[in-house]
């Protein structure tokens, strides 16, 4: 709970920020930020192979309007989790195809789109990877 109630806080600062800067750059922000701390959360649920708990997790973000979808992959690339608000499900298949596409990554990785950004980041824990969690944001 503590970790979700972290995670909202840290998407409406973001969100409070991006005024201040292109709507692109605000997007990255917000989507690379949520990434993140999905990312430093969901290490326990991917390491103990804990779905209910990841499942949890990436619907956490349910209540962010700016949110597109969440993808929690295992380090094989098996998707592990997922979020997709209600009616965004169709393109599901699309989005994960798209992003398993760009796996395996070194660092934080973006794939811009018309209207949203996709952040891709690395779960890991101190001494190995344990998977990837992406991110959509709107754009404004």
């Amino acid at each position: 709970m503590k970790a979700i109630v972290s995670l909202l806080l840290l998407a409406a600062l973001v969100l409070g920020v991006s005024g201040c800067v292109s709507s692109q750059h605000a997007a990255q922000n917000e989507a690379l930020s949520v990434a993140r701390v999905m990312a430093i959360n969901s290490s326990a649920a991917l390491a103990g192979r804990k779905e209910p708990e990841a499942r949890a997790m990436v619907s956490s973000i349910a209540g962010s309007p700016d949110v597109s979808f969440v993808l929690l992959f295992d380090q094989d690339q098996k998707l592990f989790a997922d979020y997709f608000p209600p009616g965004q499900t169709v393109r599901r298949n699309e989005v994960i195809a798209k992003v398993k596409a760009c796996l395996p990554i070194g660092a934080d990785y973006f794939i811009d789109e018309p209207d949203e950004v996709i952040a891709i980041s690395r779960v890991e824990d101190s001494s190995r990877l344990q998977g990837f969690v992406t991110v959509g944001v709107r754009k404004k």
